[in-house]
């Protein structure tokens, strides 16, 4: 009898000594896999949001941006915290767009530093419906850390919704940088030419005072097109029949104080689905003492098409076909690296 109760204490003291070393080594576990998901979110913040549809094509002017119910999916939250970023870049892009995401980061994209300069870059992105596509992409952000995406449906009426997005990024994360550059994903940047203009021939300054103002291809005295057609305005879109002064939206520069004002008054004027007429033209408009500053040679653009061999004299070289952007390799290596 004695001997079935020592049997019996052993066994539960036995028991006991193994829940209780089960419990710590849990508990180190959880907190391992706490402490690195506190590092991974210092460098990527990845969450799952309900997705805004595409703006109803008949919203009415008075209806605003309405970034307040905006979230981030994927938020790359290191991609700018250097101090010293003399040029940040945002590149609107499409979720399918891998190529020519592979092709920025092969070429222009890969120039992190140019005579002393710290350069940086992000993807601008929608969400799409289809999970492949989105797992695609997610893996993606998590490889190269330089995508930014929202919770709208990425479609082409809800380019304002992506274009605001980057000014207030640059607002949250990256307002520290000397200078921004919007630019498309089927344009290549001659990142040599912008840093040389930025550094030499910088229109942003008269008198040594330095104002607000946008450096673009402007567009002046354009109207909304009333025809049938992707670009088809109704009177209940915008109801004028002149646009404000606008800049084409493959590529312009701003300081981020700009962008900082356009993300802050984007609250005050009504939505208008074509971003580069809303952001470039009626943010700026209702602003009021913003200037557009015309492109001038040798700091402004060409058709990647027009572009003769050995010319490195253009800032922004616009595709307009696939098959042109297998130039880009070419043109890269030959007049960015060998001649800078």
């Amino acid at each position: 009898m004695l001997l079935t109760s020592v049997g019996v204490i052993y066994i539960f003291t036995t028991l006991h000594i193994i829940i209780i070393a089960n419990f710590f080594v849990q508990s180190n576990k959880k907190e391992q896999h706490s402490a690195a998901e506190s590092k991974t979110d210092t460098e990527l913040k990845i969450t799952t949001f309900h997705a805004l549809k595409p703006h109803e094509t008949l919203a009415p002017v008075k209806a605003h941006v309405g970034l307040k119910h905006f979230a981030y999916i994927i938020n790359p939250m290191l991609s700018c915290s250097r101090l010293d970023v003399f040029l940040f870049v945002f590149i609107h892009s499409s979720v399918d767009h891998f190529d020519n995401r592979i092709k920025i980061r092969q070429t222009w994209g890969s120039i992190k530093k140019f005579n002393n300069l710290t350069v940086t870059k992000v993807f601008l992105l929608g969400k799409t419906q289809n999970s492949t596509l989105q797992s695609l992409v997610v893996t993606e952000a998590w490889k190269h850390k330089d995508i930014i995406q929202g919770n709208f449906i990425d479609h082409y009426r809800n380019l304002t919704y992506k274009h605001v997005m980057g000014h207030r990024w640059i607002t949250e994360h990256c307002s520290h940088v000397k200078n921004v550059i919007k630019i498309d994903d089927d344009v290549f940047l001659n990142i040599p030419n912008a840093l040389k203009f930025l550094t030499k021939d910088n229109y942003f300054k008269r008198e040594d005072t330095e104002y607000d103002a946008i450096y673009c291809s402007r567009r002046i005295h354009g109207g909304p097109m009333r025809t049938d057609g992707k670009w088809f305005v109704t009177k209940e879109e915008y109801p004028g029949n002149l646009y404000p002064t606008w800049c084409q939206g493959f590529g312009y520069i701003v300081k981020p104080r700009l962008s900082k004002r356009l993300y802050e008054i984007s609250e005050e004027v009504g939505f208008f689905w074509i971003d580069d007429v809303y952001v470039t033209g009626m943010l700026i408009e209702k602003l009021g003492d913003v200037k557009h500053l015309e492109f001038k040679y040798p700091h402004s653009y060409k058709y990647m098409e027009k572009v003769k061999e050995g010319s490195n004299n253009v800032l922004f070289l616009i595709v307009e076909n696939g098959q042109e952007k297998d130039r880009w390799h070419r043109f890269y290596n030959e007049y960015i690296l060998q001649k800078n």
